[in-house]
Parts: C-alpha cells; sequence; structure tokens
C-alpha cells in the first residue's frame, strides 16, 4: 500500500454478504516501538456507503486514506 508507506505486512480480508461487504484490514507498523492498526469496514452494496466501524489506531490521517482508498472501489 503506497498511500501508507509508514506501515507493512497487511492483511486484507474481504467477505461479501447480502446487503454490505466487510472489509478487515490488518497491518504492523515500521516503527517497532508504535502499534500498527486493524479497520473493519462495512460497504452497502447499492448505496457504496463505507462506514468504518472499528479502528484501533486514533490516527485521523490513516483514517481518510483508508476511507479514500476504500471509497474509490465498487463493491
Amino acid at each position: 500500500m503506497l498511500a501508507l508507506p509508514e506501515y507493512h505486512n497487511f492483511v486484507v480480508v474481504c467477505r461479501r454478504g447480502n446487503t454490505h461487504v466487510h472489509i478487515r484490514i490488518d497491518c504492523d507498523n515500521v516503527n517497532k516501538n508504535k502499534s500498527g492498526f486493524t479497520v473493519d469496514i462495512y460497504v452497502h452494496r447499492r448505496t457504496q456507503e463505507a462506514s468504518i466501524s472499528r479502528i484501533d489506531s486514533r490516527d485521523e490521517k490513516t483514517l481518510r486514506t483508508v476511507r479514500a482508498i476504500v471509497s474509490s472501489f465498487k463493491f
């Protein structure tokens, strides 16, 4: 993920349901002193509205970047 250079070892899992797509992203921080993050995103398949239900990191910059990446896809 070139948009988040401070993180590595990404694990992305997509589960497609009847009404929503569930996306979970786990990764580690390059800096060993800082933790990585886990984020759960739900995308409504009809309206394409994305909602982030959980993010372990309180980093707003990372949150905006992840939301921008996910909003560019069609499910």
